[in-house]
């Protein structure tokens, strides 16, 4: 009797012997599997913005699409891949070693990828983008105050017209602001227009504009409103 049971206790003890060693060899290859190392490929947009916009301007204004590949262990490499496929980077210059002073710069777009804490915490090396290099413009902006002027349509109940706006604000590029008319005049048109007010944008002259290109203007819009007819 005492035979069996040392048996049947032989039995289960190499059985869960066998069931250790399975469990302990398929753990052990899951890890290695994932410690494997890998690469692949991702895509993104990386999109420099001014750290305020009321004192920059950074160039260009659009993402810039960028083609990632990655390299490191299956785990790192896929979890680098699913934090950046198809995503869109707002990276703030003078972060994630981006300049912030005005002029141009070239930036090592590993470099700054590398940086970024999506990448970073996943565990993954960045070994190479496309674009490799991005250039990078930033200009200093200045705040100026703008008189407000109504120019007249041609024809229509609005070619004289009134606005309760006298000063709009409008940020240009620093190295010009010193170059322009003082004081300086922005303008809204009157529409031909049957309506007795109307929102209308507020632009710069032709001549100004024409040395400074597009700004950044507020308000925007105006209101213009039918001016009352004199008194006889």
């Amino acid at each position: 009797m005492s035979a069996r049971i040392h048996r049947h206790e032989s039995w289960r003890e190499r059985l869960l012997s066998i069931a250790t060693v399975t469990a302990t060899t398929a753990l052990i290859w899951i890890w290695a599997s994932s410690q494997t190392r890998q690469t692949a490929e991702a895509n993104c947009r990386i999109h420099f913005v001014a750290a305020s916009t009321d004192t920059q301007r950074v160039g260009p204004e659009d993402p810039i699409s960028v083609r990632i590949q990655f390299s490191g262990s299956n785990s790192a490499v896929e979890s680098a891949v699913n934090a950046v496929n198809g995503r869109v980077f707002d990276l703030p210059v003078g972060t994630l070693g981006i300049p912030q002073a005005a002029g141009g710069h070239e930036l090592a777009l590993a470099e700054v990828i590398s940086a970024m804490a999506a990448v970073e915490e996943s565990g993954a090396s960045v070994r190479s983008v496309q674009p490799p290099i991005a250039n990078l413009a930033i200009e200093s902006i200045t705040r100026r105050e703008a008189r407000l002027a109504i120019r007249p349509a041609q024809s229509g109940t609005l070619t004289r017209a009134r606005c309760d706006t006298e000063t709009v604000a409008v940020w240009l590029p620093s190295a010009l602001a010193d170059k322009l008319p003082n004081p300086l005049v922005a303008e809204a048109t009157a529409p031909h227009t049957a309506m007795a007010e109307a929102d209308v944008a507020v632009q710069m002259p032709a001549e100004v504009a024409a040395i400074i290109g597009r700004v950044r203007i507020e308000p925007a819009t105006v209101r213009l409103r039918a001016a009352e007819p004199s008194s006889p």
